[in-house]
C-alpha cells in the first residue's frame, strides 16, 4: 500500500523537477517562471503559456501533459485498490495479529517444506507466522 503511494509521490516529484528544469533549460526562463509553467501544465487548468514557446518547449509540454495523466491514472488505480480492495485495512488487520503473537514459530518459505510444516503447526494448534516474498493467494486458507 505505502509503495504505491511513495511511488505516485517520487513521480510527481520528477515530473515537477524535469518539467521545470526543462523549461529553463529550453526556454531559459527563470526558474519560477519554468515551475509556474509545470504546475499549470501539470494540472491541466488550461492557462496560456506564460511566454510563448518554441517548437522544443510545446514537445515537452505535450509530453508533461501526457506524463501528468498517466501519474493521474495510476494514483486513482492505487486509491481504488486501498479502498475498494481492502488492502489498507487488511495489512493494518494482519499487523496486529503479527504484533500480538508471542513465542510463535517463524518459517521463512512457503514453497513445498514451508507448507508442510505450517500444515503441522496448525494441526498442532501452535502460532507461527510465514514469511515469503511472492505468496499465491491461493495457498492462504483461513479455517
Amino acid at each position: 500500500m505505502l509503495k504505491g503511494l511513495k511511488n505516485i509521490l517520487l513521480l510527481l516529484l520528477i515530473l515537477f523537477l524535469g518539467g521545470s528544469i526543462g523549461y529553463y533549460l529550453i526556454e531559459g526562463w527563470s526558474f519560477l517562471d519554468s515551475f509556474y509553467m509545470t504546475v499549470i501544465t501539470l494540472s491541466t487548468t488550461g492557462f496560456k503559456e506564460i511566454y510563448p514557446l518554441s517548437d522544443t518547449g510545446r514537445i515537452l509540454t505535450i509530453i508533461l501533459i501526457i506524463l501528468g495523466l498517466s501519474v493521474l491514472f495510476y494514483a486513482l488505480r492505487e486509491i481504488n485498490l486501498l479502498i475498494f480492495e481492502g488492502k489498507f485495512f487488511q495489512e493494518r488487520k494482519m499487523q496486529k495479529k503479527i504484533n500480538q503473537l508471542e513465542n510463535h514459530y517463524i518459517i521463512c518459505g512457503f514453497g513445498r517444506m514451508g507448507k508442510k510444516i505450517a500444515q503441522e503447526l496448525y494441526k498442532r494448534n501452535k502460532p507461527f507466522l510465514v514469511i515469503e516474498k511472492e505468496l499465491d493467494e491461493k495457498d492462504i486458507s483461513e479455517d
